[in-house]
């Protein structure tokens, strides 16, 4: 039997392919989905294609923790998301409201904070300051 074991650099290449996968779709597909069908205000085809980037940016952004399984993307992927589902030119009036707004920006400076910590506590011990 052959040891299935995933070296962290094949990791790294998993994730590395499917974040430039999802990058291009999200940059070069809906600039092309908005040339060939038009729309207003996120409705029709590129409100729907914004809809499937940010499924798949979710899966892709757990393929970039499970490959890093370090905590330093997670503040970075979160801000991207949060400004990307709080676009009206691509989600159209399916934004989030100001309450649940209010709630994510403040889960993800709470996230950004704890994140700040460990990785100065990681620094402090590699040189040997704790």
């Amino acid at each position: 039997m052959r040891d299935v074991t995933v070296t962290r650099r094949t990791k790294a290449i998993i994730a590395a392919v499917l974040s430039i996968g999802w990058l291009l779709y999200m940059i070069v597909g809906l600039q092309v989905i908005n040339l060939i069908a038009p729309t207003r205000l996120g409705s029709g085809p590129e409100g729907a294609a914004a809809f499937v980037g940010l499924v798949a940016g979710v899966f892709v952004a757990g393929f970039v923790m499970w490959a890093a399984s370090d905590w330093i993307l997670l503040p970075i992927i979160l801000v991207f998301m949060l400004r990307l589902v709080n676009n009206p030119r691509i989600m159209g009036s399916h934004t989030n409201p100001r309450w649940l707004n209010l709630l994510a920006w403040g889960l993800t400076g709470l996230v950004i904070l704890l994140t700040a910590i460990l990785f100065g506590s990681t620094i402090s011990g590699w040189l040997g300051w704790l």
